[in-house]
């Protein structure tokens, strides 16, 4: 059962000075529960069970509310990873983004990362890319924008109702 209580809740961002003399980048244990959470309980992650990743904050993530990456295969072993993600400090406690909104954007983040036909790690892009006056002057004039019209139609005309998942 999903705590609606604790997912409406602002998330506990690390402070700016949390950064101090880190390089902008500190190890997010938080993200790793929750990313581990998803991997765990969402078949659409499942593949990443094989895959050793690394969760980090960023202190600014300049346009970008997170980030999925391959980790360079010299680093791997330094590392300990061949993927991983960041979660930008600064939009997550300016954006005020709680429990329920931090989730979903780990789980977006888990999602670009895949593997190839040989099983190598890649990182790829969301099926799903626009920009609103993109649809507003050319309509949904692609195939995942289509469906993702039909899908918002229904949230919108009460046809499908959203609960968060279980469990995560």
């Amino acid at each position: 059962m999903v705590d609606v209580q604790s997912d409406a809740r602002q998330y506990q961002v690390p402070p700016d000075e949390a950064f101090e003399d880190s390089g902008g980048f500190i190890d997010a244990p938080d993200l790793e529960r929750i990313g581990g959470d998803l991997i765990e309980l969402d078949g659409n992650l499942s593949h990443l069970t094989m895959v050793n990743l690394v969760y980090q904050w960023k202190a600014e993530g300049g346009s970008k509310r997170g980030w999925a990456f391959k980790v360079p295969s010299q680093w791997r072993g330094k590392v300990g990873a061949q993927a991983g993600i960041w979660i930008a400090a600064d939009h997550a406690r300016d954006q005020g983004l709680t429990n329920h909104q931090v989730k979903a954007l780990v789980y977006h983040e888990l999602r670009c990362i895949g593997l190839d036909d040989k099983g190598k790690v890649k990182v790829g892009s969301p099926e799903i890319e626009a920009f609103p006056d993109e649809i507003l002057r050319f309509g949904a004039w692609n195939e995942p924008l289509r469906l993702a019209g039909v899908v918002f139609g229904q949230l919108t005309n009460g046809q499908m109702t959203f609960e968060p998942e279980a469990g995560v």
